[in-house]
């Protein structure tokens, strides 16, 4: 499904400022607001003087009202409100919190949906991200945590939830030289003698000269 025709024409955008300020002067609000998020906005009570801001997407298997106007609901709120006399700061302070997600972040999808309204499969969900951007309440993640895949796909930033990046696993390198000893070596590396203990990952190699040393675990 096509999404509308996008509102670019600034004379366009500004007569849509105009009508949603006549809309809410003739029912008595001064202030209209954008949540952001279909739960949010049902379960919020607005005061005698508020306004809420919904989208047919919520409600109906429909792009509306296209990307471009629904990334831009939230500066219509503020602008509108900002006419009608009332406090574009309550405003600014209903919407949702945002998370300190940067780019970089290892992070976990918690909502339903993409940035742009279209659902998220499971699989995308099950596992953890690598985010390349953010802007605002826009985040853009890239790579799967495992590596086996790239979606480079927008999301709130409210919908991620930070998690802790798996340790890169890390290791020495011994070059071994006439006379040396797994005894010895691991008496000088780990300040265990090699004799009482099996090898269950880490001495990873003998090859071309190179032992890699890493973890010892005892004998049963």
């Amino acid at each position: 499904m096509f999404a509308p025709s996008a509102v670019g024409l600034v004379s366009v955008y500004e007569t849509l400022i105009k009508l949603c300020t006549d809309i809410c002067k003739r029912n008595g609000k001064i202030k209209l607001l954008w949540l952001g998020d279909k739960d949010k906005t049902l379960n919020y009570s607005p005061k005698a003087d508020e306004m809420l801001l919904t989208v047919h997407r919520w409600f109906a298997n429909k792009s509306c009202p296209g990307n471009r106007l629904y990334a831009r609901l939230g500066d219509l709120a503020a602008k509108v409100t900002e006419a009608l006399g009332g406090d574009t700061k309550t405003a600014e302070s209903a919407r949702p919190a945002v998370s300190a997600v940067k780019a970089g972040d290892h992070v976990k999808i918690t909502g339903a949906k993409y940035y742009g309204g279209q659902t998220i499969p499971s699989w995308v969900k099950a596992k953890n991200w690598i985010v390349h951007s953010v802007s605002g309440n826009r985040a853009v993640i890239n790579k799967s945590e495992d590596g086996k895949n790239a979606i480079m796909s927008p999301v709130k930033v409210s919908d991620l939830a930070l998690v802790t990046a798996k340790a890169e696993e890390t290791y020495r390198v011994h070059t071994v030289v006439h006379g040396d000893t797994l005894w010895a070596i691991s008496q000088k590396y780990l300040g265990i003698p090699a004799m009482s203990y099996r090898l269950k990952h880490h001495i990873l190699m003998v090859a071309h000269q190179h032992l890699c040393i890493g973890h010892f675990h005892d004998s049963p």
